[in-house]
């Protein structure tokens, strides 16, 4: 595995790091059918709105958020694809039994 590979899985279970963005993803991944929005999230998460957004938005750049506008609302739904791939992809990293590419010390 790449360092460029290892970064970019590290950021991406980066995401995974907060109790309350594992909260956020299992309320969107019970409602698969139906993109929630920030209003719904606050009231069934119970978490502030300025930390409900700051969760949301690094849970989409880890690409496991998907943002809809629906008119003049914007709905959020689990990008359940992106999920299965990073398990899958972190899983078949430990199964793997390559030996681990060499840390480098940072400049």
């Amino acid at each position: 595995m790449t360092r460029q590979h290892r970064e970019r899985l590290a950021n991406r279970l980066f995401a995974f790091g907060h109790h309350r963005r594992i909260a956020v993803l299992m309320l969107l991944i019970n409602r698969p059918d139906v993109g929630d929005t920030l209003g719904t999230l606050e009231r069934t998460s119970r978490i502030s709105h300025t930390s409900l957004i700051h969760h949301l938005r690094v849970l989409e750049r880890a690409g496991f958020v998907d943002r809809i506008q629906k008119g003049g609302e914007t709905e959020y739904r689990a990008n359940r694809p992106a999920l299965e791939n990073v398990s899958t992809e972190f899983i078949g990293m430990i199964a793997s039994n390559a030996p681990a590419a060499p840390m480098q010390k940072a400049a």
